[in-house]
C-alpha cells in the first residue's frame, strides 16, 4: 500500500464510492448502470420465433416457439408456455433493447435511383414509390433504407431499400409480452451478426405519473409565461396610453384656459378700442356744451337740451330764432340743423318759441391731445394683457 501512488489510490477510492452508490439504487437503475451490453434477440424464421438472450454477443437461447400453426417447441423452451410471455419475468424492455432478426430469405433488397430532390423527404417518397419499385404497397411492409455512395458523374441518389412483410413481424410480436414494442428501423449492434435484417423495436414513452404531472406542471408554467409575454406589453402599453391621456387631457385644459385669457384680451382690447374710437369720434359732453355757449347768441335762453348718440334736440327761446340755423351750422361741431316743430312767438315777451334738431360731427381738432392720452393708456393695458397671455 505504501508503494502505490496517490493517483491509484484516488481511483481506488473513487470505484469504492460509486460501487456504494450503486448498492443504494433500485435494482432497475442499478442494473441500467452496468456497462455489459444485454440484448433480446428474436430470430423470426420461416415457422418459429427464437428469443436469445445476448450479452456481450454472447447468445444463449431462452425460448422458441412456433410462429405460424408450429405447436412443437425446443428444449430450451420453458415448460407449459405456449408463446414468449415467460420473458416478462427476465426482460425489462426498459433497460434491454430488443432487436428483431429476419432472416435473409424474408426481406427483400432493392437498389433504387431517385431523383437528388428526394434526399429532403426520402422515407416518404421511398413509401409513395413502394408499389411501383416492389410487389408491396407502403402499407403491407416495414421497411428502411441506406444511402449509398455516389458515384462520379452520377446525377441521381442510389438507396439501398430493405422491407419485410409486416404480417411476419406482427405475429412475432403478439408472441411477446404486452411490451407494447413498435418497430423503430434497421440497427447494427456489436457482436451480433446482421445476417438477414436486424430491426430496432422501441416502445412509446409513457413516463412515470411524477414526469407526467411535471410535464404538466411545465405545461401550465409556459401558458402561464406566454399569457405573461402577451399580457405585460399589453398592460405596459394600456399604461402608456393612459398616461398620454392625462397629457392631452392637461394640455387641452391649459388650451382652453389660453384660448379664454386669449378672447378676454381680445374683448378687453375691443372695448378699450371702442371707447378710443367713440371718443374720437365723438367730443365730450363739456365740448358740446362749450361749444352751444360759445355759438348761441347772447338773446337766446335755452330751456331743454337732450343729447342721444349724436343727435341732438334744442328748445328755447330767442329774440331772432331764424339765425339760429347758420349759427349753428357754422359750428365745426354740429350739422344739419332744421325746425323740429313751428316757431311760435310769445306774445307777453315778445320772444319766439323754437324747437331745434341737429347731428354732432366728428372733428379731429377737439381735445386731440387728451385723445391721444387715452389711447396710449388703452395700449399700454392691451400690452400687458399679451405679456400675460405669453407667460401662460
Amino acid at each position: 500500500m505504501a508503494n502505490r501512488s496517490a493517483g491509484e489510490l484516488i481511483l481506488t477510492g473513487l470505484r469504492w464510492w460509486r460501487s456504494e452508490l450503486a448498492g443504494m439504487l433500485p435494482f432497475r437503475q442499478a442494473r441500467a448502470g452496468k456497462q455489459r451490453r444485454d440484448v433480446l434477440l428474436l430470430e423470426v424464421g420461416d415457422a418459429r420465433v427464437t428469443a436469445l438472450r445476448c450479452v456481450d454477443g454472447k447468445c444463449h437461447e431462452l425460448a422458441s416457439v412456433a410462429s405460424a400453426g408450429g405447436t412443437t417447441p425446443t428444449a430450451a423452451r420453458p415448460a407449459g408456455e405456449h408463446d414468449l410471455r415467460g420473458l416478462a419475468g427476465v426482460i425489462d424492455p426498459e433497460i434491454t433493447p430488443v432487436i428483431i432478426r429476419v432472416c435473409p430469405r424474408q426481406v427483400l433488397n432493392r437498389t433504387v435511383s431517385l431523383p437528388l430532390a428526394a434526399a429532403e423527404n426520402l422515407r416518404e417518397v421511398l413509401a409513395f414509390e413502394m408499389h411501383r419499385r416492389t410487389p408491396f404497397a407502403a402499407d403491407d411492409v416495414y421497411f428502411d433504407f441506406r444511402p449509398l455512395p455516389k458515384r462520379p458523374g452520377d446525377q441521381h441518389l442510389r438507396v439501398e431499400l430493405f422491407l419485410v412483410r409486416r404480417e411476419l413481424i406482427d405475429a412475432a410480436l403478439a408472441l411477446l409480452p404486452s411490451w407494447d414494442l413498435r418497430v423503430a428501423g434497421m440497427t447494427e449492434i456489436p457482436g451480433i451478426e446482421a445476417e438477414g435484417l436486424l430491426l430496432r423495436l422501441t416502445r412509446p414513452s409513457r413516463g412515470s405519473a411524477t414526469s407526467r404531472a411535471l410535464t404538466r406542471v411545465l405545461w401550465a408554467t409556459n401558458a402561464v409565461l406566454l399569457a405573461a409575454v402577451v399580457a405585460i406589453p399589453l398592460l405596459h402599453q394600456g399604461r402608456q396610453m393612459d398616461a398620454l391621456r392625462e397629457q392631452v387631457a392637461t394640455a387641452k385644459a391649459e388650451a382652453e384656459s389660453v384660448t379664454a385669457l386669449r378672447q378676454r384680451a381680445e374683448n378687453l382690447r375691443a372695448d378699450r378700442l371702442f371707447l378710443i374710437d367713440a371718443k374720437r369720434n365723438r367730443p365730450t359732453f363739456v365740448t358740446l356744451l362749450s361749444e352751444l355757449t360759445a355759438a348761441l347768441p347772447d338773446t337766446t335762453w335755452v330751456q331743454r337740451l337732450e343729447i342721444k348718440t349724436r343727435q341732438v334736440r334744442l328748445r328755447g327761446t330767442s329774440t331772432t330764432a331764424s339765425s339760429l340755423i347758420p349759427i349753428i351750422e357754422d359750428s365745426r361741431l354740429f350739422r344739419g340743423a332744421a325746425f323740429d316743430a313751428p316757431v311760435t312767438r310769445n306774445p307777453a315777451t315778445g320772444k319766439e318759441q323754437f324747437q331745434l334738431i341737429f347731428e354732432i360731427t366728428s372733428p379731429t381738432d377737439v381735445d386731440e391731445d387728451d385723445n391721444v392720452q387715452d389711447l396710449q393708456k388703452s395700449a399700454g393695458s392691451i400690452a400687458a394683457v399679451d405679456r400675460l397671455h405669453r407667460l401662460r
